[in-house]
């Protein structure tokens, strides 16, 4: 999102928070209750972050410099 007061603009950006914090968040205080209600499996729900964590990242990473090395 750009926005510019005057002559000045800026990009507003959001940071998206890791695998585990995400985890930890869908179960935080009484949020486990509606995140078993979508997801009973433990498996799929693991399965459903590990994938949109590679879609969103995908696109960053493909271009990355030959000597940039990625692991898992």
């Amino acid at each position: 999102m750009r926005y510019c007061l005057k002559e000045n603009c800026r990009i507003a950006r959001q940071t998206m928070p890791a695998p585990a914090q995400l985890l930890a968040e869908l179960y935080r205080e009484e949020n486990g209750k509606n995140t078993d209600a979508v997801y009973p499996g433990h498996e799929q729900r693991l399965q459903d972050i590990a994938a949109e964590y590679l879609r969103l990242n995908y696109p960053a990473l493909k271009d990355r410099p030959e000597d940039l090395t990625v692991s898992a």
